[in-house]
């Protein structure tokens, strides 16, 4: 399947879509399609609409800290299908060097479905089995699946060997987990630093689903 090449850009983005807009508490987005933040499904990237494909490419961007204002998201005018089957090669054409970040990205969620395999999962996971990873996480109230980061750059790190990315930090882990807000898996917890909650989408955490 061939993409544009990254040299065809703001034009056609500003002709198809209108000039981008910025959101006071969110990245830059183009406006009329999609939201500041992510609210498409996190695994099975196959079956994304090129609306989560678009949020998708907003994510990954917001994460590792990138400019998403001369980002060329018309060059991904593809639904998840498409996507999928994009080589490397199409992705570094298409988005230059971050089409390599892109390309694992999208691998790891075709391939990585097994099971601990998202943040959330990982942070329940390491609750679930302190033995293994004594000292980082505690629950707060285990009743309510409030728990609180006591080594968060530790975590971050563990987090970024599992992904295999040594550039990981508490930072842009605590920026991943904001997409789990609106899919109400995780929840903040007003005015305490380092605590959050599981919300009532969140699977597997509570004393009676052992």
């Amino acid at each position: 399947m061939s993409v544009t090449p990254f040299t065809t850009l703001d034009n056609e983005l500003i002709s198809t879509w209108g000039p981008p807009t910025s959101y006071p508490d969110g990245p830059m987005v183009v406006s009329g399609y999609f939201s500041p933040l992510w609210s498409g499904c996190e695994s099975q990237p196959q079956f994304w609409t090129k609306f989560q494909v678009w949020e998708w490419l907003q994510q990954v961007l917001d994460m590792h800290q990138m400019d998403t204002s001369n980002f060329p998201f018309q060059n991904f005018n593809v639904d998840g299908h498409q996507l999928c089957n994009l080589s490397h090669q199409d992705y570094v054409c298409a988005a230059g060097s971050v089409g390599s970040i892109l390309f694992q990205r999208v691998t790891e969620l075709k391939w990585g479905d097994q099971r601990g395999t998202h943040l959330w999962e990982f942070i329940r996971d390491i609750l679930l089995n302190p033995e293994r990873n004594p000292g980082l996480i505690k629950w707060e109230d285990r009743t309510e699946g409030v728990f609180r980061f006591l080594k968060s750059e530790a975590v971050a790190q563990l987090w970024g060997k599992k992904k295999n990315n040594s550039s990981m930090t508490y930072e842009k882990l605590s920026r991943a987990m904001r997409y789990y807000y609106k899919r109400e898996i995780l929840e903040r917890v007003d005015g305490r630093r380092l605590v959050y909650k599981f919300g009532r989408n969140a699977r597997g955490w509570r004393e009676s689903e052992k």
